[in-house]
C-alpha cells in the first residue's frame, strides 16, 4: 500500500484527463486521419502516436504528428481536427479506465475534485457529455480555454477556488513536473501513458481511489 504523505489533501484532488480517466487515442486517430485524407496529406496517424503526444497542448500535438504542415495552415487544420474529434467521439466515444465512474463518485462525496488538462475545451466538454461526470467536478480548466501551460492552469484553478496543498493525479512526467511547479503534490497513475518511477503510484483506478480515501480518513498528527 502506498502512503501518500500529503500534508493537506482535504483541500482538493485534481485530475488529469487522458491516460488518467480515459483513453480515447484510437478514436482521435480515426478523426485525425479523416481530416488528413480530406486535405490530401499522405499521413496515417495511429492510436499509439496520439498516445505519444497526449499531455502536450493541442497545437504542439499537431506540429509533432504532422511534420510537413506549414505553420500558416496550422489554425485551419487544428479547427478541422477539433471538429472531427467531436464527431468521432460522439459516435465512438473513449474507453474509461475500469472503476473511474464509481471512484469519482466515492471521492466527490468526501473531498472536492477538479480537473485540469492540456486538451481542447470542446474535447473536455465532450468527455463530460459522454460520461455524465461534469457535476462531480467543482471546477475545471484546460489549455484550449486559456492557452496557458498546465502549471499556470493548475495555479489558476487553485487561486480561483481558494485552496492550497492539493494533489494532482496524472500519468506522465510532464504532469509530475507541472504539478510540482504549481505547488501540488503528485500521485502517479502508472496504468496510463507514462513510464517512469514515482512514489506514490497506483496501477489501477480503484487502488488509487482507495489510497486517496485512506489518506483522507487517516488521523491528523
Amino acid at each position: 500500500m502506498n502512503h501518500l504523505q500529503i500534508p493537506d489533501l482535504t483541500r482538493a484532488v485534481v485530475f488529469d484527463l487522458d491516460g488518467t480517466l480515459w483513453n480515447a487515442c484510437s478514436t482521435c486517430a480515426a478523426a485525425w486521419n479523416s481530416v488528413l485524407r480530406e486535405l490530401g496529406y499522405n499521413l496515417e496517424i495511429t492510436g499509439a502516436e496520439i498516445e505519444s503526444v497526449c499531455g502536450l497542448p493541442f497545437p504542439e500535438c499537431v506540429r509533432r504528428l504532422c511534420p510537413g504542415l506549414q505553420e500558416a495552415d496550422l489554425p485551419s487544420v487544428m479547427a478541422r481536427i477539433d471538429m472531427s474529434e467531436q464527431v468521432f467521439l460522439q459516435r465512438y466515444g473513449g474507453a474509461l479506465y475500469p472503476g473511474v465512474i464509481e471512484g469519482l463518485h466515492r471521492l466527490a462525496q468526501v473531498v472536492p475534485i477538479y480537473l485540469v488538462s492540456n486538451c481542447q475545451e470542446s474535447y473536455l466538454r465532450m468527455f463530460f457529455s459522454l460520461t455524465g461526470t461534469e457535476e462531480l467536478f467543482r471546477d475545471w480548466e484546460c489549455h484550449g480555454r486559456t492557452s496557458l501551460p498546465k502549471t499556470k492552469n493548475l495555479k489558476l484553478l487553485a487561486e480561483r477556488n481558494g485552496f492550497a496543498g492539493a494533489v494532482y493525479v496524472g500519468d506522465t512526467e510532464g504532469d509530475r513536473l507541472a504539478s510540482l511547479a504549481a505547488g501540488y503534490s503528485f500521485v502517479y497513475a502508472s496504468y496510463g501513458f507514462g513510464d517512469f518511477e514515482h512514489t506514490p503510484s497506483f496501477s489501477d483506478f480503484p487502488g488509487l481511489v482507495s489510497g486517496l480515501l485512506e489518506t483522507l480518513h487517516a488521523p491528523r498528527l
